[in-house]
């Protein structure tokens, strides 16, 4: 099974046009679409819930170099954790 995952540009640019929520509440606001969020609406969220599955909301980041991707991030382990006992500082 392929997947397939949109350019950074199409993701860049749905994520700029589609959602943009700049002016929203008004120039001088802080929270953004934060102001949706109160303790009610936690609970209606919550009621929701049926299975407990997770479901990441990180971007995708492309290591192969490409067109759109020109230069792309380098991942560098600072330490592997194997070592890593409680109490024990890196």
């Amino acid at each position: 099974m392929t997947v397939s995952w949109p350019s950074q540009k199409d993701l860049l640019a749905w994520v700029e046009n589609d959602l943009n929520n700049w002016g929203r509440w008004g120039t001088d606001d802080q929270k953004g679409t934060l102001n949706h969020l109160s303790a009610e609406k936690t609970l209606e969220a919550l009621a929701l819930v049926s299975e407990g599955t997770t479901v990441s909301c990180a971007r995708p980041v492309e290591f192969k170099a490409a067109v759109d991707v020109p230069r792309p991030p380098q991942h560098f382990m600072v330490s592997a954790g194997d070592t890593y006992r409680k109490g024990e500082s890196h």
